[in-house]
């Protein structure tokens, strides 16, 4: 039987026609090169992870790998720092001092192997102060490496390359708090956000132009945290003395809450609960939660359960996971119920550090290099694993899970893979 006699001509013209079509359209498809997600939030590819809240969805990992022989991927040093490792493809960013150069420098790594693909080294070395190296975390997005050094040098490189795009040396002034700056960008759109001067900063990511600048000229240690109140957009900001809520495309202040601390370096992140926020900063200062339900804080409960000098709270549920002490003196990890502030379980001694949560694990390396596998449960304090000198001291930079490998570092800037996958 012949097509003709069956669809007639017309109905040829128009079959034909589609199958052309569709050979064009597979041919586009088939040599077309795959189209990468441009997402900040992509992988963990920037502090703290994709939701900024230390939080990882791995699954498929072994919560028991402390009683078994580590598989170590690979160990290297990227030189001294705190800097916390960002993953997007193949590729890990982090930064170090370069003590050849006297120097920061950006490394970009084979996550799988740990062997350099590039290093970009700073042009101009930072100040002294009592800890050596960079604090921030690097960001990727859209192809960049956005990198803020701890005296406000503000980088950014193409993340393939290492190729120098634009920089802000000797246009940005700030007086460093006593440890100098530790904060990582947040990028929201077309903006980099910093916690630069009062109340921040922000520059255009594709130019570095500034778009707006609060007064003063002091600087603080916590990263911005985006958070969204009935529909809009803020960013929530811990300085030295108050914590904000900044309109990002103008940097307006909605609103303020004064933070008595004599210190005033806060360097743990607030942690969003719904409506309100867990400010918890160290030095056996108080924490406090805030509702910000009605456009200002509003002080629910404050008491002296949770004190996080460096690890940044971690919210699950109804609950706040944290490491209640001071680095080189001592510390526990700890649990609140974010209704009433009340304590569920503080751990025996286990030392500062720092930690994410993973399914229902929390992961802690204790600043004595000690990693620690607990069940992040309110009931009780129940240690599934325990493995002393996993790296030598000091630890203060939160692990990072991501496709069943462990990532760890230390202040003298090595950085050790471990395999935790299920076999």
């Amino acid at each position: 039987m012949q097509i003709k006699g069956v669809i007639g001509r017309r109905g040829i013209i128009i079959l034909s026609t589609v199958m052309l079509l569709a050979g064009a359209v597979y041919m586009l498809l088939s040599t077309r090169e795959p189209v990468p997600v441009k997402t900040a939030a992509a992988g963990w590819s920037r502090w703290r992870g994709p939701n900024m809240n230390g939080i990882s969805e791995e699954a498929g990992w072994d919560r028991d790998f402390l009683s078994k022989p580590l598989r170590i991927n690979w160990k290297i040093k990227v030189g001294p720092g705190f800097s916390n490792i960002s993953i997007y493809g193949d590729h890990l960013y982090t930064m170090g001092y370069d003590e050849d150069t006297g120097k920061n420098a950006i490394f970009c790594l084979k996550s799988k192997t740990g062997e350099t693909v590039w290093k970009y080294t700073y042009l101009t070395p930072p100040s002294v102060d009592p800890y050596q190296g960079p604090r921030s975390t690097p960001v990727i997005d859209e192809g960049k490496v956005y990198t803020f050094g701890q005296n406000g040098e503000i980088l950014c490189n193409d993340a393939v390359t290492g190729k120098f795009l634009w920089n802000h040396y000797n246009k940005f002034k700030v007086v460093n708090p006593p440890r100098a700056l530790a904060s990582s960008p947040l990028i929201d759109g077309d903006l980099i956000i910093l916690n630069a001067f009062n109340a921040g900063m922000a520059l255009n990511k594709r130019t570095g132009r500034v778009i707006w600048q609060s007064a003063g000229d002091v600087g603080n240690n916590s990263t911005p945290l985006p958070f969204k109140l009935k529909g809009k957009k803020q960013v929530i900001l811990f300085g030295q003395h108050y914590i904000y809520g900044i309109v990002p495309e103008n940097g307006k202040i909605s609103w303020s809450y004064k933070w008595k601390d004599p210190d005033g370096v806060n360097a743990a992140d607030p942690a969003i609960y719904g409506s309100s926020i867990f400010v918890s900063p160290g030095y056996h200062s108080y924490c406090t939660l805030l509702d910000l339900s009605k456009g200002k804080p509003v002080e629910l409960w404050r008491n002296s359960s949770l004190s996080s000098h460096v690890a940044s709270p971690i919210v699950v549920g109804n609950f706040v996971y944290g490491i209640d002490g001071t680095a080189g003196l001592d510390g526990s990890l700890t649990c609140l119920d974010l209704r009433d502030g009340s304590r569920q379980w503080r751990s025996g001694r286990t030392g500062c550090g720092n930690m994410i949560i993973a399914g229902d694990c929390i992961i802690m390396i204790t600043d004595t290099g000690t990693l620690i596998v607990a069940e992040a449960s309110p009931n009780l304090y129940n240690q599934i694993g325990i493995r002393k000198k996993v790296l030598p001291p000091i630890c203060l930079t939160a692990p990072v899970l991501y496709e069943s490998t462990l990532y760890l570092r230390n202040s003298k800037g090595d950085i050790i893979s471990i395999d935790i996958s299920e076999r």
